[in-house]
């Protein structure tokens, strides 16, 4: 951009007459034209900044623009069509009164969410009136030509030329690409202003080289201005989008929250279920009940009031897994389905020893007993559990309408239940994850003759643990060979 300005300068200073000087009128008004609508646009887009950001300083450049456009047009009023002959008197209001916006520009805050555009355009316009009204009544005015105007021009050379130093400097600390092409102008504006002073004759030529100056600058402004614009969009993408993935992990988490709730609130309900089975049998039966069914009984009692306290508590750490005896952990929660009404066929090895978490088995088993009692009427339940010396997989079955395999995996979505069951829905749900959570799982198959068969797995321990004492097991199992 320089050696084409310096270019054209050169011919225009060497020449008397330009050859770019067209039949329809001189050329440098036309290039003023385009300059000025150049500028314009680029304050336009620095208000929209502003607008989506609160930019403050975009607010006070657009005011700088602003006022170098009222430069322009002061500087030949004829060109813009207005012939009200206050160009002389204006043309130094408005090129002080711009130099003062544009150093401002240098010492705002950039974001000022108290900035109101009217502010500041109304007083910039109630100043350039003031002063020019000022300057008609005394009769002051820019001389035009001779000694006078040399220096006037002088001046502002130097003005302009310390406000663009200023934008550039304010460019690059603030990271400001606005401001630093915005300087670009004010460059050209001192250009323009140098080439008036240094004009060998006042024609035509001196004028152009002065507009295409003025083009040159403006066009870089108005890419400041674009630029600003831009950032200023993507700033707003970027914040809306943190603001998207910041609503969207409130909501998660909020989600989580509820979804936590929930399962504490379903597992309240199946231990007070468990509780009140177990003291109903104990009380039905009690006469009839031998001491160690009583003793199970309490047992399991027990177990289920610790569960609820530990809900009630909010105790987040999981329960350690260990070996146990399965028939001891699964015969509590049969009795209480058994004293709740419900016919109930067991076939666990009493020798059985599994690791894993007791509570949780107990309540998987506890979740399937009532899925069976609600879905399958209670007919034909049993619990079966059987190992390989590696695995040992848990079945509880029924002889109820059974589940086509459509429908298999959605019995184990959250909130799902049947129609016309009762259920909340969070029964299998949490089976399936407190299976998961022991390195097994939960699924469900049909059963020969008629019904469905839920089952899920647990590591098994050997035979010489269990010779040793299920008692004496250390609580880190890594070394009792169940995984």
């Amino acid at each position: 951009m320089a050696a084409v300005v310096v270019a054209v300068s050169a011919v225009a200073t060497l020449t008397d007459e330009h050859p770019l000087s067209g039949p329809e009128g001189p050329l440098d008004d036309r290039l003023l034209l385009v300059a000025g609508a150049f500028v314009a646009s680029s304050a336009a887009f620095l208000v929209l900044r502003w607008r989506l950001m609160h930019h403050n300083t975009s607010l006070w450049g657009a005011a700088a623009l602003v006022g170098t456009t009222l430069t322009m047009v002061a500087s030949d009023t004829s060109v813009f069509g207005f012939g009200v002959g206050l160009d002389r008197h204006a043309l130094p209001v408005v090129a002080i009164a711009t130099m003062v916006v544009a150093w401002r520009v240098t010492r705002v805050p950039e974001i000022d969410t108290g900035a109101r555009a009217w502010h500041v355009l109304v007083g910039l316009a109630a100043a350039l009136v003031a002063g020019t009204a000022a300057l008609h009544a005394v009769g002051l005015g820019m001389p035009e030509e001779g000694v006078a105007a040399a220096v006037l021009a002088s001046l502002a050379t130097v003005g302009w030329s310390v406000i663009a130093g200023l934008w550039i400097r304010e460019g690059r600390r603030r990271r400001d690409w606005g401001l630093a092409w915005g300087s670009v102008l004010f460059m050209s504006l001192a250009g323009w202003q140098a080439a008036a002073v240094g004009a060998a004759s006042p024609g035509r030529p001196v004028g152009v080289a002065g507009a295409v100056l003025l083009v040159f600058g403006a066009l870089a402004a108005l890419r400041g201005g674009i630029e600003s614009l831009r950032d200023a969009v993507e700033a707003q993408g970027r914040e809306l989008q943190a603001t998207r993935e910041r609503v969207n992990e409130e909501q998660s988490q909020a989600g989580r929250v509820r979804a936590a709730a929930e399962e504490r609130a379903h597992e309240a309900r199946n231990a007070l279920h468990a509780v009140g089975a177990a003291i109903q049998t104990l009380e039905r039966y009690h006469e009839r009940l031998d001491d160690e069914t009583k003793r199970t009984l309490s047992a399991g009692v027990t177990s289920e009031l610790a569960r609820l306290q530990r809900l009630i508590d909010l105790d987040e750490h999981p329960e350690p897994e260990r070996a146990f005896l399965l028939h001891e952990v699964l015969h509590p929660v049969v009795m209480g389905a058994v004293g709740g009404g419900l016919r109930v066929d067991v076939g666990v090895p009493d020798d059985l020893v599994v690791v894993g978490q007791p509570h949780a088995i107990a309540g998987i088993v506890q979740n399937l007993l009532l899925n069976a009692e609600r879905h399958a009427g209670g007919r034909g339940v049993s619990v079966r559990a059987h190992s390989d010396g590696v695995r040992t997989v848990v079945l509880v079955c029924d002889s109820g309408p059974g589940v086509p395999p459509a429908h298999r995996e959605v019995l184990f979505e959250r909130s799902h239940c049947g129609e016309g069951t009762g259920g909340s829905g969070f029964g299998l749900y949490v089976s399936r994850r407190l299976a998961r959570a022991q390195g097994g799982d939960l699924w469900v198959t049909d059963r020969p003759g008629g019904g469905a068969v839920f089952g899920f797995d647990l590591a098994s321990v050997g035979r010489d643990v269990v010779a040793a004492g299920v008692g004496d097991q250390p609580d880190d199992l890594s070394d009792a060979g169940g995984r």
